[in-house]
């Protein structure tokens, strides 16, 4: 009414509405009915008039295909200011949802490199790769300590010696140097296997309220620029800043050894220098990798939502305005990465000063003390303060980087470790549970209990479940009806321990369903949503990803839900290649396949044709004999519950009334009359006459 009424927002403009319900039908100036078309190119046109006129034409069932009566969800005056001043109330309460970026630009945690070093392939890999790593290094000090030796004092007659002693020396390095170089690559791939997993699994198992506080591009941000920072970058910028470092222990080590005492004079200050420059750079370097990574997730979220309503966005022509936001964003990336690579720039050019500064005091060294210095060991000592020069840069300057990439593996860390989890009882090792046939014995308890449920979304918000109660036994079917709001889905999200539960029990089979582990109390439900999950592959692949069935038992579960495909059966992406309605009917196989004992229809068939609505509740009670399971249906189309066993109204979180449907409509002042009262009298003479065809009696 606010929008296609008498008064509505859009009076004067001119609107085509195209839908499969009949409930806006009385607004309209003119209806249009198409039937099935008649070729692939044109529909076939049944009736064009006023929807009065073609009231006169059909009979009533006929006419409103047995399924297109909704829920209306236009309150009256009355209830619109109740909802405004609840709203305000609400608006005035609550606070910003989305949870703020953690900042990571402070120094390394010791949490942070245990979780990758132990992640590498265990502390005895990681214990290998350091040893073998200063041994490389040590046995090359003593190769050009044996050269300088035998250039300075070996005789032809000692040849051989010298000569074996160096092949020693040489092969010893070789074999070192292949297993650091071997143990690299291994531990990179495990290191980066075993993150991921952590991340994956922890994501994967995070509750719904996490997700509805966190932005999407954040998470997109670390399994794609963090990954990937850990699989590629980080060894590259690790690896040459621990070489770099041996090799400036064993430079220092020549050098002290060689000048002994006169290295203490001139030895300290270069070093002093570089840990001054080293530590004055890297804070600046590490806060602007983080801003290289925290500014990456706002372009994946805006990115991310542009493909999701790429429709819309063509419609209300926002194209530019989105061009415009992510111009900003990427500007702001670029200047965080632009700053980045001009502070190592910065950092590399004083390194390369202070490199020359050290080479020019080791020179006059040479010089000063020319005459007590072998020649040998002036060569050698010469080689190592080139070595240490270079090495010292190396090594503020990948040491840098690498503390700077290793924000990547915090911020995935954080993800690992503090996400929230379901449920308490989580192994986080295993993705499947024992089967819920093992732990739910044989009992003679109802199906379901719910015993003074309440149930809030975020503590500052009111509740959307308080105090119901209810049961629902084997072989029933009940239908959950109620205006928008009113709490029905809720059922669904406590059922499914999708948001824990305030206050109350839920019970299934008499067993308290927050003590049993997650997986179990899942799968021993099956549940078919408003918007079919449709995974490209094969139908076989749909029905079961995971492989626990045979043919014979996926080929059964076809045909309880009537459709006519083969597991070999291709299936494109959203399943673009089948109908709406086969879409559902496949959810509906796939749920079946693993025979619960209570299925969940969450407004399943809102979105489809009458006829297929017709299609899916047939299956439904097909379904229902067949594999003794009972039936929860979340109703946004009232004909569609006319025959089940109750049904159930909720308002504003509450319990109204709970009874068959011919005895509610009986009781004129009931909730379940006054509910279909308000769609008119049209509608309200459909759904009776419905119930009356289901229990045979009169209205």
């Amino acid at each position: 009414q606010a929008l296609l009424g008498e008064t509505g927002l859009l009076k004067h403009q001119a609107i085509i509405l195209a839908s499969h319900s009949t409930a806006l039908a009385e607004v309209a100036n003119q209806v249009l009915l198409l039937g099935t078309p008649d070729s692939a190119e044109e529909s076939k046109v049944l009736f064009q008039g006023k929807w009065k006129d073609l009231l006169e034409q059909k009979p009533l069932l006929e006419l409103i295909g047995q399924a297109d009566v909704e829920v209306s969800d236009t309150p009256d005056v009355e209830e619109r200011e109740k909802i405004s001043k609840a709203m305000e109330l609400s608006l005035g309460s609550v606070q910003p949802s989305m949870m703020k970026e953690e900042d990571h630009s402070a120094s390394i945690t010791w949490r942070c490199v245990k979780m990758y070093l132990q992640s590498s392939g265990g502390w005895t890999v990681v214990l290998i790769f350091f040893l073998s790593s200063a041994l490389e290094r040590l046995v090359m000090v003593g190769l050009d300590w044996w050269l300088a030796r035998w250039t300075e004092e070996a005789s032809p007659d000692e040849l051989d010696l010298y000569l074996g002693v160096y092949l020693a020396f040489l092969g010893a390095v070789s074999v070192l140097a292949c297993i650091t170089r071997l143990l690299m690559p291994f531990t990179t791939i495990w290191a980066g296997a075993a993150l991921f997993k952590k991340l994956a699994l922890r994501v994967v198992r995070a509750p719904i309220r996490w997700w509805d506080t966190t932005p999407l591009g954040r998470v997109l941000n670390r399994f794609s620029f963090d990954t990937d920072n850990v699989d590629t970058t980080l060894i590259t910028k690790m690896y040459p800043a621990i070489v770099s470092l041996s090799w400036c222990v064993g430079a220092l080590a020549v050098m002290t050894g060689t000048f002994w005492p006169w290295s203490l004079l001139f030895i300290p200050l270069p070093v002093v220098l570089y840990f001054w420059l080293f530590q004055f750079s890297r804070k600046s370097i590490r806060q602007f990798q983080q801003l290289d990574s925290v500014s990456r997730s706002p372009i994946q979220s805006v990115y991310t939502e542009v493909l999701n309503g790429i429709v819309s966005c063509r419609a209300f022509a926002c194209e530019s305005r989105y061009q415009q936001r992510l111009s900003q964003l990427v500007d702001a990336n670029s200047a965080a990465v632009l700053t980045f690579n001009t502070a190592n720039r910065w950092l590399g050019v004083r390194v390369e000063l202070l490199g020359a500064f050290i080479s020019a005091l080791v020179g006059l060294g040479f010089f000063a003390l020319r005459e007590q210095v072998p020649a040998g060991l002036v060569g050698m000592c010469f080689i190592w303060t080139t070595n240490l020069a270079v090495s010292l840069g190396f090594n503020c300057i990948f040491s840098s980087q690498a503390e700077a990439c290793f924000t990547s593996v915090e911020r995935i860390t954080e993800y690992a470790l503090e996400v929230p989890c379901e449920g308490e009882h989580q192994d986080l090792d295993t993705w499947r549970s024992p089967v819920a046939a093992e732990v739910f014995a044989s009992s003679s308890q109802p199906l379901l209990m719910f015993q003074k449920v309440s149930l809030r979304y975020q503590p500052d918000l009111p509740l959307a479940l308080n105090s119901v109660s209810f049961t629902l036994n084997r072989k029933e079917r009940l239908a959950v009806v109620g205006r928008t709001g009113s709490g029905k889905s809720t059922l669904a999200v406590a059922l499914f321990r999708l948001c824990p539960i305030e206050g109350g029990q839920v019970r299934l089979l008499g067993q308290d369903l927050a003590q049993l582990p997650l997986d179990v109390a899942r799968r021993s439900m099956g549940i078919i949503t408003q918007d079919p999950v449709i995974f490209s592959g094969t139908v076989q692949y749909n029905l079961d990803p995971f492989g626990e069935f045979d043919d014979q038992t996926c080929m059964e579960a076809l045909q309880h839900a009537q459709l006519a495909l083969t597991l070999k059966s291709p299936i494109e992406q959203a399943g673009s290649n089948l109908s709406v309605g086969e879409r559902q009917l496949l959810c509906l196989a796939r749920a079946l396949l693993r025979k619960p004992r209570l299925l969940v229809c969450d407004e399943a068939t809102s979105s489809v044709d009458a006829k297929t609505d017709q299609s899916v509740q047939l299956c439904l009670r097909r379904a229902v004999q067949t594999f003794e399971a009972s039936l929860l249906t979340i109703a946004h189309r009232l004909i569609t519950v006319a025959d089940y066993d109750k049904v159930m109204v909720l308002q504003s979180g509450q319990l109204a009334e709970l009874g068959a449907p011919g005895e509610l409509l009986r009781t004129p002042d009931s909730a379940f009359s006054q509910l279909v009262q308000s769609m008119g009298s049209f509608e309200a003479a459909a759904i009776r006459q419905a119930v009356s065809a289901s229990t045979r009696t009169t209205l």
